[in-house]
């Protein structure tokens, strides 16, 4: 196989990964009055729950893959890219080992980027409860991240956009499904994407919480969510999802990178009730932002 090197895929990665760093300066960065901000996160009771239940879905996922089954000779001779619906039928027409390489690289330099806009600083600092808490945010984020991904894919068992292109020679498609028989069918949904929205996400949420919205945090949403898609493109020229695929992996990342520092937030609202008692019914629906807790 001799697949096409991307034009500037390369720089393009080297690129973002400036940009984000450049756009994550430490924590303590503070306009010189500004008043310090309260951390609005805390580890409680919802973690109880919430830990074991996101390390359950992920050993979930792993317990629903099902027996590694290459593909067959006649089956792969019987695919070809019009048996793709016309929307995701060109990821079946591409493939490109370096954009696979530039797609690890864009979701490496988010984490790298998460790690140093957020860790770094409490770290050197000192401020050890903080870095616990967002330890534990990000460790549930990415359990869920992990356990619905591979949920999905085992549950729909869709073949890889490769298994249908016809410029790799049935020899050629046969020889990648050996390499890996069962992520021939994991394509739905991507993981590149759903753990790069969710790590840009939940980093930039999480910097824009702590410090308040500035031009600071607006470039660090710009950035990293330009290397998330960055990396969900790439995974569609590489041959290894379908644009559908990449689409579901960002939504189910952009969901769980918000929903996780929600839960976590000291100053969320209570929960909506409904109680009955000899008084009667009593319905609560809050508007507002709750105590702290």
């Amino acid at each position: 196989m001799n697949p096409a090197r991307p034009a500037g895929a390369r720089t393009a990665i080297l690129s973002v990964a400036a940009v984000l760093i450049l756009a994550a300066p430490p924590a303590s960065a503070q306009p010189a009055d500004a008043q310090p901000r309260p951390f609005p996160y805390a580890v409680g009771r919802t973690d109880a729950v919430l830990l074991p239940a996101t390390a359950g879905v992920s050993l979930l996922g792993d317990l629903a893959a099902p027996e590694p089954k290459p593909l067959t000779q006649a089956e792969v001779a019987s695919l070809s890219p019009d048996d793709v619906n016309a929307f995701d039928r060109v990821a079946a027409r591409s493939w490109s080992e370096s954009w696979a390489t530039a797609s690890d690289r864009s979701r490496d330099a988010l984490l790298g980027a998460a790690v140093l806009a957020s860790f770094a600083p409490r770290v050197v600092e000192g401020r050890w409860r903080e870095a616990v808490t967002l330890g534990v945010m990000f460790a549930e984020a990415a359990l869920l991240v992990e356990g619905a991904t591979y949920l999905a894919k085992d549950l729909t068992g869709r073949r890889r956009p490769w298994t249908h292109n016809t410029s790799l020679s049935v020899e050629e498609r046969l020889a990648l499904s050996a390499t890996d028989p069962l992520d021939a069918r994991r394509s739905f949904f991507s993981g590149h994407a759903s753990s790069a929205f969710a790590l840009a996400t939940l980093m930039s949420t999480v910097y824009t919480d702590v410090h308040g919205r500035t031009r600071t945090s607006d470039a660090l949403w710009a950035a990293s969510l330009s290397a998330a898609a960055l990396t969900a493109f790439a995974r569609v020229k590489a041959g290894m999802h379908y644009p559908t695929d990449v689409m579901a992996g960002a939504a189910v990342g952009v969901a769980v990178g918000r929903l996780v520092p929600a839960l976590h937030r000291v100053d969320r609202a209570p929960r909506a009730y409904v109680s009955a008692g000899p008084a009667g019914l009593t319905v609560r629906i809050p508007l507002g932002g709750g105590a702290p807790r």
